[in-house]
């Protein structure tokens, strides 16, 4: 297959249900130029249009045009971001996964968007559903729109608070009023009987939030996957936060042939407690190798290279290590690198503390033996470290001092009892 240098399998294959309800390609496009949009400019919404509508939107067809002849999709620039610096990208990743899993049937996609003025009259093979924000975490590089207790917190903290409110306001733009009082209809027939109505042609359903594992529509949808006969067809993708693998949960991916799960974990002990409050390692630790042990399911983690984590990314290797060396399987390491908020991009930070953390890195890459792979992967972790430092540093690094301190005040906790290593590195008493 001739691809072009910025081809990507995503609009050719996959639609998203955003957890506001938007729709869109891909859950790594951001931007205004991301979202389906109707023809008023207005974005397509879950209820009120179908994802067939979105399917086929002038977003999605833009994107695809772009991709085949070589263009630079302007949503998709965090790929090229994380591609820059020697990483693989979702997109590289996807295009790899989708070309394996599809084989010649990809070409009928592109050849469907070439021949249809860049629709694709097949239906997609790859559904995210993201059924909503509720989450019991209040994961510090996460916001109100993906998580139900940020969303709590951040309402009260705009309503009290006038330094919160501008902090707001300059870093996010306007305040997310819609979460407190409407109903994005993922409970509606509508809604319902159109997704349903796409498992006979599904190869993927990704999972995420929120937290999955608190969303009950997640596991309708699996029952209705299981009762239509398709679970032995069907991969089943969760992205957990790792604190409630219960037994009902446990029961029903039971009854897939195929699952993946990634876990996400930001930090070792005590940073994973800042980081992702107000889970608790010792709770973490106990759930993730519960999954260890589990036969059908892959098992990735999903760390957030941040400014919370710099110095801690190597211990989470070790860790991840010492599971898969217990229980004798392969567990890989699937980095996601944060650009927003951009206060808690890496970047900003002096560049003898990413020298310390890049040197922390090295050592571990140097005892891995038979992982080309995971050796590319650090690389680009390494990269990164070694980056020059962001041209707004100064701005970003009061931004993330800000950030910090009023979290710190809000939440009772602190940085440098959590986290002393990087506390001290950056003059903080």
């Amino acid at each position: 297959m001739n691809e072009s240098s910025t081809f990507c399998a995503m609009p050719f294959i996959s639609t998203m249900l955003n957890t506001d309800g938007k729709m869109r390609y891909c859950c790594i496009a951001s931007g205004p130029t991301a979202f389906a949009r109707n023809a008023d400019g207005s974005p397509m919404m879950v209820g009120k249009n179908s994802v067939e509508d979105a399917w086929n939107s002038k977003v999605f067809k833009d994107a695809r045009k772009d991709m085949l002849n070589g263009v630079q999709v302007e949503a998709c620039k965090h790929c090229y971001k994380q591609e820059s610096i020697g990483l693989d990208s979702f997109r590289t990743r996807m295009t790899a996964e989708w070309r394996n899993r599809l084989g010649p049937e990809l070409h009928n996609f592109i050849n469907s968007a070439k021949e249809n003025n860049y629709e694709v009259k097949l239906p997609p093979v790859y559904l995210d559903l993201r059924l909503g924000n509720l989450c019991n975490l209040k994961c510090r590089m996460c916001n109100p729109f993906n998580s139900s207790q940020i969303a709590k917190e951040h309402f009260s903290s705009y309503e009290k608070s006038e330094e919160y409110k501008e902090f707001w306001n300059n870093n996010w733009g306007p305040n997310p009023t819609f979460l407190k009082d409407s109903d994005l209809n993922f409970d509606s027939n509508f809604l319902w009987n159109e997704i349903i109505g796409l498992i006979p042609n599904l190869s993927k359903v990704y999972m995420t939030g929120g937290e999955p594992t608190l969303i009950n529509n997640n596991y309708r949808f699996m029952e209705e996957i299981v009762a239509a006969g398709y679970q032995d067809k069907i991969e089943i993708f969760f992205n957990i936060n790792c604190t409630n693998v219960t037994d009902k949960f446990l029961s029903l991916i039971s009854k897939f042939s195929n699952i993946k799960i990634n876990c996400s974990l930001d930090g070792y002990q005590k940073v994973n407690d800042y980081i992702r409050s107000p889970s608790k390692w010792e709770k973490i630790d106990e759930n993730f190798q519960k999954i260890a042990q589990l036969k059908n399911v892959n098992l990735d983690v999903s760390p957030v290279v941040q400014t919370y984590n710099v110095l801690d990314c190597h211990n989470m290797l070790y860790y991840v290590d010492s599971i898969s060396e217990k229980y004798n399987r392969p567990i890989g390491i699937d980095y996601l690198i944060n650009d927003h908020p951009f206060y808690l991009d890496v970047t900003i930070l002096p560049q003898h503390i990413r020298e310390k953390a890049a040197l922390n890195l090295e050592l571990y890459q140097g005892k891995l033996l038979n992982e080309p792979r995971i050796k590319t992967t650090i690389q680009g972790i390494i990269n990164l470290m070694r980056k020059e430092q962001h041209q707004d540093h100064e701005t970003l690094m009061k931004n993330f001092l800000n950030y910090t301190r009023m979290l710190d005040k809000t939440r009772n906790e602190s940085f440098k009892d959590a986290i002393p290593d990087l506390a001290k590195e950056l003059g903080i008493e």
